[in-house]
């Protein structure tokens, strides 16, 4: 008796979920067929997007090279029925290509105006669509029949280093560029500037890629070099350097009391080895005797230091002398 009520329960318990399992069923189906009728309705509405048209320049000659950045796509805003987008989507339409001989111009630029790229986009697109924008507007390329010049590469930067650091290399790779352009752009250019950088707080090694800075109509090979930047710690350093006279006429011998200075710089410590009293130069001028200031010393002048220490400093500014005539 017990085991058919356990039956019977277990019976009545099935077919209530059975009930349930199938109203929820039911409620899954009319849930898709309204998501279903609202999708049609919604790509029968008219619609804006965006889609990317593939264009390239055709029939080019082997000689003839691009100096301009070149546009591989136009970006079409389009108006159109929905369900049209979906085959945009699976399908992009076909690229554009646009005949060198056709636009291009005797003073090396390819013109392609607004309206003739609307033409070419609009066979690539359905009869019921609309152009609301295409970007670019128009295509203006530069070319040149293969004419360039080697140019060095100019830094254009900002580097400094830390505290107590001391900057030892500042060099590109590679120092020169191949330039192609038109023959007067390429008169007036006479070197390959890079795009601005600002390096701070710098210590240790650092490498960088930099473009170099664009100019309309110019094409540069390569388009970006390797900046390699150090900074090593800072020591202070002190040289004996000789005194050098000038301008002493044959008949006439200049002594000066002394004949050495010492220079006090600043470099890095990696650099000290390769610094020599000889890279420095400081000169006395026997013309500031003739000058006739009546002075018994003359000025010392520091005419040249190398590019690798800072704040070169003498510790005496002018010297004692003594004339004698031969």
């Amino acid at each position: 008796m017990r085991g058919s009520r356990k039956d019977v329960n277990k019976t009545l318990r099935n077919f209530f979920l059975w009930i349930k399992s199938k109203e929820f069923l039911v409620f899954l189906f009319f849930l898709f067929v309204s998501g279903l009728f609202w999708g049609v309705l919604a790509v029968k509405e008219p619609a804006e997007k965006e889609i990317g048209i593939l264009i390239s320049i055709v029939n080019q000659p082997k000689n003839v090279v691009i100096t301009s950045d070149n546009v591989d796509t136009l970006k079409v805003t389009v108006r159109d029925n929905g369900y049209n987008f979906i085959g945009y989507y699976f399908e992009r339409p076909e690229p554009i290509q646009i005949k060198f001989a056709s636009y291009a111009k005797d003073d090396g630029k390819i013109s392609v105006n607004n309206a003739e790229l609307a033409k070419m986009v609009k066979k690539r697109l359905e009869r019921s669509a609309e152009i609301v924008s295409i970007k670019p507007e128009k295509i203006e390329l530069y070319f040149n029949y293969g004419d360039y010049k080697v140019v060095p590469v100019a830094l254009d930067a900002d580097i400094k280093a830390a505290d107590k650091y001391f900057i030892t290399l500042k060099r590109v790779e590679p120092d020169t560029v191949r330039v192609y352009a038109s023959k007067s752009l390429l008169a007036n250019i006479d070197s390959a500037k890079t795009r601005y950088m600002r390096v701070s707080n710098l210590s240790g090694e650092a490498t960088y890629n930099v473009e170099l800075k664009k100019i309309n109509g110019v094409k540069y090979e390569p388009s970006r070099v390797k900046l390699l930047v150090n900074a090593d710690l800072q020591r202070d350093v002190s040289l004996e350097v000789p005194i050098e006279i000038c301008n002493v006429p044959d008949s006439v011998l200049l002594r000066i009391f002394p004949s050495k200075v010492h220079v006090s710089f600043v470099t890095g410590t990696s650099l000290v080895e390769n610094i020599t009293p000889e890279d420095f130069r400081v000169e006395v001028d026997y013309n500031d005797v003739e000058s006739g200031t009546g002075q018994k010393t003359l000025p010392l002048r520091l005419v040249k230091s190398p590019g690798m220490v800072k704040r070169p400093k003498m510790s005496l500014s002018k010297v004692d002398y003594l004339i004698e005539k031969l």
